[in-house]
């Protein structure tokens, strides 16, 4: 087993809504998919299988995981999901 933690910006850094069409939001769910395309460029190097990855979130991060779960953009990137508490 090997665990892989990370963060990610919050609030009005992280999750600011777009003022225009051409202005992107949601840069917290753009580091959590930079860092899921982190552990499957670099978990072989720790011995781990980036075709075996689960994902964990737990309160406000089982949010999060289901909008994982829901990205075209971590589509891919992670095999199974657990979700405990909060909106699981």
């Amino acid at each position: 087993l090997i665990v892989v933690t990370f963060n990610f910006r919050l609030g009005l850094l992280g999750f600011r809504p777009a003022l225009d069409v051409s202005s992107r939001g949601n840069y917290g769910i753009m580091d959590q998919v930079a860092a899921m395309h982190w552990v499957q460029e670099n978990i072989p190097e720790f011995g781990g299988d980036p075709k075996n990855v689960t994902v964990f979130g737990h309160g406000h991060g089982a949010a999060f995981v289901n909008l994982l779960m829901l990205s075209p953009l971590a589509r891919g990137l992670f095999q199974r999901a657990i979700l405990q508490s909060g909106s699981a």
